[in-house]
């Protein structure tokens, strides 16, 4: 007797990523009720099953979707407005003063739209975004149907958000009522506070405290760049991470993104707290800022994920040219050309990212159980022939448009190269509305 599903993919090779690391010459991945009912050979168990729809992939490749660890989606508005500048001069020169124009709920909302739009036709089936109203951001995804964990952005002074620091407190505690933590959500809340050279150890304590009451993530740019690193040694005394171990805020909640300018001793200290990290390579690489010692982060059990950056600091969100970059800019930093191995980067792009983002046991693999967040690439182009390895094959030649089919909690939400949970062509034109405040 079949068991009934809402959803069979299958007529491809099928890499599933868990933790026996299973692969199918033509696999099948049954889905019911937005989770995995079943995965396997098709010829094995695919008679076990029927379905309302089926899609068969004719030969294209079954793999998880993959997790974007850092993003701030709505700045998908000011993707190339201030390039080829350093941090300091792109940050407070040219971005913070263009927000301050366009800030707000209908920015937020729509910007963020955008970028999803670019996730989901690249196979990103989940994103950790990081911005100011976040509550528009978070309507946002659950429009598109995106996973995210949507983290409200927090700095010290007057912003666009709030008039000072009870305002700001307001803002976030009204930001976890509407969007409690609740295990397996489609949309996760957190908070996002920008560098401890924009916000004081006390706001990151206030922030730590909100967060361990609400069962959230702590996240925060740390240790971008050699001037940062300076500027807090000259401020406290003392390095970023020391300085965030010092007042409290390390711990497996808290996840440091960039961390280019540690110190050995500093890996030592985040894997003691448990603390994750995501490497933001293209970023870091554009604005001059160096490369995160990565290697010596997973060597000490640092769950390190992966991730894009906002678009108006990388460009694109494409995770396929990210691992591409991750690779080879590790290799030639180092001059070794085995380090930072094609399977090692799959894995940030994955499980571990899914881990760093206290996702293991909802994405990153495909397995019983776990959501149905999953993509389709295509196999047929000339770049993709001839496929001796895949992990090669993802890393070094695949892109972002060789996606034709991106399945997040069951639900398709891009097929065929078209968005189908929302109106793409109506949120660009949006958008185009809106910078036209630039």
């Amino acid at each position: 007797m079949t068991e009934k599903v809402d959803l069979i993919v299958k007529g491809g090779p099928l890499l599933t990523f868990d933790e026996e690391d299973r692969r199918f010459t033509r696999g099948i991945v049954c889905i019911k009720d937005g989770k995995i009912a079943a995965v396997g050979d098709e010829f094995e168990i695919g008679s076990d099953y029927e379905a309302d729809r089926t899609i068969d992939t004719e030969g294209d490749l079954i793999m998880p979707g993959l997790i974007n660890g850092h993003t701030h989606a709505a700045m998908s508005l000011l993707r190339g407005y201030a390039d080829d500048l350093p941090l300091s001069t792109w940050l407070f020169e040219h971005i913070i003063p263009a927000e301050t124009k366009l800030m707000g709920g209908q920015m937020v909302y729509w910007g963020t739209l955008v970028s999803v739009a670019e996730m989901l036709r690249a196979g990103i089936t989940t994103c950790a975004d990081a911005y100011f109203f976040a509550s528009a951001a978070a309507r946002a995804f659950k429009d598109s149907g995106m996973r995210a964990v949507a983290a409200q952005g927090v700095m010290d002074g007057p912003k666009p958000q709030w008039a000072d620091d009870d305002a700001r407190k307001e803002v976030l505690r009204s930001f976890f009522a509407e969007h409690p933590s609740r295990p397996g959500a489609l949309v996760t809340p957190a908070l996002f506070v920008h560098a401890p050279y924009t916000a004081c150890p006390e706001t990151y304590r206030q922030a730590k405290a909100m967060c361990d009451e609400n069962g959230a993530l702590l996240f925060t740019h740390l240790a971008e760049s050699e001037d940062e690193a300076g500027e807090i040694t000259k401020r406290y005394g003392t390095t970023p991470v020391r300085l965030l171990a010092r007042e409290g805020i390390l711990s497996d909640t808290f996840v440091g993104v960039h961390a280019v300018w540690v110190q050995p001793e500093e890996i030592e200290i985040l894997a003691q707290y448990g603390a994750s990290v995501v490497h933001c390579p293209n970023s870091n690489a554009k604005l001059g800022n160096g490369l995160a010692p990565v290697t010596a982060m997973l060597g000490a059990g640092i769950a390190v994920g992966l991730g894009t950056d906002g678009p108006a600091s990388n460009n694109r969100q494409d995770l396929f040219y990210e691992m591409d970059f991750c690779a080879k800019g590790h290799k030639l930093v180092t001059r070794d050309p085995a380090r930072m191995d094609a399977r090692t980067v799959l894995k940030m792009a994955l499980y571990l990212g899914a881990e760093a983002l206290g996702l293991e046991e909802t994405a990153g693999s495909l397995a019983p159980g776990m959501a149905a967040d999953m993509i389709v690439l295509d196999l047929a182009g000339p770049h993709a022939a001839p496929l001796f390895s895949y992990e090669s094959h993802l890393v070094y030649s695949a892109r972002g448009g060789d996606v034709k089919t991106t399945i997040v909690g069951g639900r398709v939400v891009y097929h065929d190269r078209e968005i189908l949970s929302f109106d793409e062509a109506g949120a660009l034109a949006r958008a185009s509305e809106i910078i036209k405040k630039l």
